[in-house]
């Protein structure tokens, strides 16, 4: 049998997927807060995509989308080496997943925020 006939033989256990699970949340959120420092300004943790809607004339959550491309296109390109039979490095993967995944968080946080905006309009008029 060989090694990509074993990936199917042999499942993940419980243990291995929480573990993965853990250490995710885990890079998630340090790589949000050392960014926050980086990028964060007067408390605004979205002021890079709020100056990007501005520059751009975009809602912001299309800016964020628009900055994540550059991840989901250098995503597509390791898969197409993945399926040429070049690997790459974990290391490569959990960095180029989490960059898209942290992407995902800053979306989610941009529309939940935005949503709040609204309702806290709607009940002051």
């Amino acid at each position: 049998m060989d090694r990509e006939e074993l990936m199917f033989v042999k499942p993940i256990s419980d243990a291995e997927m929480d573990d993965l699970i853990t250490h995710r949340l885990g890079l998630i959120k340090s790589t949000l807060l050392v960014k926050a420092k980086e990028y964060a300004r007067n408390g605004d943790r979205l002021h890079n995509f709020n100056k990007g809607s501005k520059q751009y004339e975009k809602p912001r959550e299309q800016v964020i989308y628009d900055f994540m491309q550059k991840h989901l296109i250098s995503f597509d390109d390791m898969m197409k080496d993945l399926n040429g039979g070049d690997i790459k490095s974990i290391f490569m993967w959990e960095e180029k997943i989490g960059d898209i995944i942290n992407y995902m968080v800053l979306l989610e946080a941009s529309l939940k925020h935005r949503l709040l905006c609204q309702s806290e309009e709607t009940t002051q008029i």
